[in-house]
């Protein structure tokens, strides 16, 4: 793999490794899920429609994880997580464990000690992403894409997802892919569970969603929504519900200078 590819997949990792529930995390009711989804509703399946020219699924994932937003747009995220909102803003031209700045919580300015603990979960995240199982193209396994059904210019595809969080929870998942034939672009990736899950030592998660909404600013195709949700239990009594939306705006795209500084 070429250096920048791997710099790129390592940029994509924030998506995929951060969405995909990190449910090692002490706090029962937590069980991380930051950035996960509501469930699309896929309709019964027909009979598959025509298609004239297969799709080129692979380029348009490709795509997602070459224009990473870390690397070359200043964002905004609202976060809303068990009724509390926190807004983080990303500046590309910082250094990386300091390019996502929480900058508000509830409405009101983030006390030190929650600046402190946002700086150290952010490093450990960015730490823990590995390359080679992270990005939008690891989570589609392309051989397994099948054809639901066709509403105008819109395929529906249901594919078997790769998240490193699950590794062992083959055959109980479940990915659906909404591709704009007009545009040879990707609208929408949604994840579910379709058995128990166990994703560590006494925790079972009984319903999981993580759902990527793309939208398209200038001629980009950029992050608009994730969302996640899952029921389970921890341990052997406490049970727990999460629920977290992420909203992206704000995109402004870094100018294409070819030496790009680096603030502290």
């Amino acid at each position: 793999m070429s250096t920048s590819r791997r710099e790129r997949l390592q940029a994509s990792a924030r998506y995929t490794d951060t969405a995909a529930i990190t449910v090692r995390v002490a706090h029962a009711r937590h069980i991380f899920l930051i950035f996960c989804l509501i469930a699309l509703r896929v309709p019964a399946v027909q009979s598959q429609p025509q298609v004239a020219q297969a799709p080129d699924i692979d380029a348009a994932l490709e795509f997602l994880d070459d224009n990473n937003i870390d690397e070359y747009w200043h964002f905004t995220m609202e976060l809303l997580e068990e009724g509390e909102e926190r807004i983080i803003r990303s500046d590309p031209l910082r250094e990386k464990y300091a390019r996502r700045q929480l900058v508000e919580i509830g409405g009101e300015p983030p006390s030190e000690k929650a600046r402190q603990q946002f700086r150290k979960a952010e490093k450990k995240r960015i730490d823990e992403q590995d390359p080679e199982t992270s990005g939008y193209s690891y989570l589609v396994d392309l051989e397994s894409l099948e054809l639901v059904t066709q509403r105008g210019e819109v395929l529906e595809f249901s594919f078997r997802p790769r998240l490193a969080a699950f590794e062992k929870a083959e055959g109980k998942m479940t990915g659906v892919l909404l591709f704009n034939g007009a545009s040879n672009t990707i609208e929408k990736i949604e994840i579910r569970n379709t058995a128990e899950l166990a994703p560590a030592f006494s925790v079972t998660v009984n319903e999981y969603r993580l759902s990527f909404l793309f939208g398209a600013p200038e001629d980009r195709r950029l992050l608009r929504k994730m969302e996640s949700y899952a029921v389970g239990k921890a341990g052997f009594v406490k049970g727990f519900e999460s629920f977290v939306q992420v909203d992206f705006s704000e995109y402004q795209r870094v100018a294409d200078d070819p030496v790009k500084q680096v603030l502290p």
